[in-house]
């Protein structure tokens, strides 16, 4: 490692993770200079900016709770004074026979309003952080799903590639082997297996990980069922519906995501492998992948 001292710095150069000296003079500024990369004061401060960015639906969040709460206080605080100027009004009023007149809501407001105009300045800026939060949570969103249809058509021409490639048969015991994996990864022994009431062979949900007993044509049944209630006007069927037609529990973003009748509808396809105990499990997967809406 060699260094280069002056009265205002101290320049490292390595390809090692470099740390200051303990003794170096507390007026000197460390530049190091990492692989390469020039850590200026110009590039930290990049950085914090980018963390800034990537972080600005919490901070948002976090500043808006705190108007809230900033709001109430200053408004409480500002009605004492909200209450003498109205009772000075009264007094003045009553003093002088040519204005003996109640005081109206309107009058209220002009003689208060200054009174509360800092409380109602924070409550603006509280509204323009949620505003603010839920505008780059949804350009987040679409962008997304954006990648995501991209990503996803991307997948299907590769896998339509690779039947033309290698043939049918060949990539379908790919595919099997990739389903054996998922259950050597995720093995029943050190599972639940969920009890549905519905039957009795084993399943396993490739999409949440999960083995439960049903029967076949119950499962069929709720796949059935459900594409006739998309084909006769509903607009969504998310993931969790049906779970719920298995007698499985909801999961997290479920309600989100699902089929339509334009992107594609629920089609399961059923794939027999043997667990790790040496019980035979049907594998479910999805010809169309649930998609978020």
């Amino acid at each position: 490692m060699t260094f280069v001292k002056d009265s205002s710095c101290v320049v490292f150069e390595t390809n090692q993770t470099a740390v200051p000296e303990d003794n170096l003079d507390g007026d000197m500024a460390a530049i190091f200079i990492l692989k390469g990369e020039n850590m200026t004061i110009e590039t930290v401060f990049r950085t914090i900016l980018r963390g800034l960015e990537r972080e600005s639906p919490t901070i948002l969040t976090g500043l808006g709770i705190t108007g809230i709460a900033t709001t109430a206080i200053m408004a409480v605080r500002a009605t004492p004074k909200a209450l003498y100027l109205l009772e000075k009004e009264g007094e003045e009023r009553y003093r002088n026979e040519s204005k003996r007149e109640p005081i109206t809501k309107i009058d209220t407001i002009k003689i208060t309003w200054k009174c509360y105009l800092p409380a109602t300045l924070v409550g603006v800026a509280t509204a323009a952080c949620f505003i603010g939060a839920h505008s780059i949570n949804l350009r987040r969103n679409a962008a997304l799903a954006s990648l995501y249809s991209i990503t996803e058509a991307s997948l299907k021409s590769y896998q339509e590639k690779v039947i033309e490639v290698i043939g049918k048969n060949k990539e379908e015991k790919i595919h099997d082997a990739i389903v054996q994996d998922k259950l050597i990864q995720n093995p029943v022994s050190k599972n639940e297996v969920i009890i549905t009431g519905k039957g009795e062979t084993l399943f396993y949900d490739s999409w949440s990980g999960r083995y439960f007993k049903s029967d076949m044509e119950k499962v069929r049944k709720a796949q059935n069922d459900l594409n006739h209630d998309l084909l006769g006007g509903d607009m969504f069927l998310s993931l969790n519906s049906l779970y719920e037609e298995l007698g499985l529990e909801r999961v997290d973003a479920g309600s989100e995501i699902g089929w339509t009748f334009d992107y594609g509808m629920l089609e399961i396809k059923f794939n027999s492998k043997i667990t790790d105990t040496g019980v035979p499990c049907i594998v479910m997967e999805y010809s169309i992948h649930p998609k978020q809406f």
